[in-house]
């Protein structure tokens, strides 16, 4: 008998089959290794970390500033940028890109060079925070952090420091899921991770009057026609 014509299709089929298993391989691979799973809490530590040297920074450049504009706001105010901003947002921007060099981020001062040594070497360590929360991973390509380095510059320049904070803003597929609010010079941060739980200092009531009236907050600098409607 002749087994010819059996014997050249199997080598046929092992050589598809081969072909599969290498092509297989190599999107597994390829996968790997442009996409990475992150960790939430370990984004959120960096955010703590980065929120805090920023401010670190806010409050050792206070009272060697220099002040420029950025043009008018909306309201007509000068739009002010301190070389707080740049130290903070430069200090932030460091240890975010050492530690999650694959997820993208955006600050409100981009454009900035910063120099390699600013990158905060003194904040280089990292805090190892414990959290008591169950383990939560995403995609890396799918995370964006968005930074401010220094949040009401214009009350700063005024020294009115109690209304100063840096924020880190982490969101997943454009919604925010992680938010960090650092307070400098009252040393607080406050955190939350979406579906997981917040910071303890976030569990502290707010004692107010019992007036059932709607309590409205509105920014010093960025008020619109808001003061002229609720009149």
């Amino acid at each position: 008998m002749n087994f010819s014509g059996i014997i050249k299709l199997n080598k046929r089929a092992y050589c598809v089959l081969f072909l599969l298993a290498v092509v297989f391989v190599y999107l597994q691979f390829f996968k790997a290794a442009t996409s990475e799973n992150v960790s939430l809490f370990y984004m959120l530590e960096v955010a703590i970390h980065a929120a805090q040297a920023g401010g670190s920074l806010v409050v050792s450049t206070r009272n060697n500033l220099k002040i420029h504009s950025k043009g008018k706001t909306a309201e007509g105010k000068d739009d002010s940028v301190t070389s707080a901003d740049y130290f903070s947002h430069c200090a932030m921007l460091g240890i975010i890109t050492r530690a999650l060099p694959q997820v993208t981020l955006i600050s409100e001062e981009n454009g900035i060079n910063c120099k390699k040594e600013s990158a905060a070497q003194t904040y280089n360590q990292p805090l190892n925070l414990q959290f008591d929360y169950p383990a939560a991973y995403v995609e890396a390509s799918d995370v964006t952090i968005w930074i401010d380095p220094l949040d009401a510059t214009v009350e700063y320049t005024e020294k009115l420091y109690q209304y100063v904070t840096t924020m880190v803003c982490v969101a997943v597929n454009g919604k925010p899921i992680i938010g960090v609010i650092h307070q400098p010079f009252n040393e607080s941060t406050s955190w939350a991770v979406v579906g997981f739980g917040h910071s303890a200092n976030l569990n502290e009531k707010v004692h107010g009057t019992d007036s059932n009236l709607p309590k409205i907050i509105i920014s010093r600098s960025h008020s619109g026609t808001i003061e002229q409607t609720l009149k």
